[in-house]
């Protein structure tokens, strides 16, 4: 099992990544305001965030 990544800053606003069988699904909250977006492709999402990743 993944379990969801979730980072927050300190005023309680998270970014939160959800992994399953459809995809990846994106959601970011803001007080009382949320969005969600997805399911994205996970390959596509790698492909996308690849060229800012660095190995070292």
């Amino acid at each position: 099992m993944i379990y969801p990544l979730e980072l927050s800053d300190r005023d309680h606003d998270a970014l939160t990544l959800h992994l399953d069988d459809a995809g990846v699904w994106v959601t970011c909250t803001s007080g009382d305001q949320e969005v969600t977006i997805g399911p994205v492709a996970r390959e596509l999402l790698a492909h996308w965030l690849e060229p800012g990743l660095t190995t070292s």
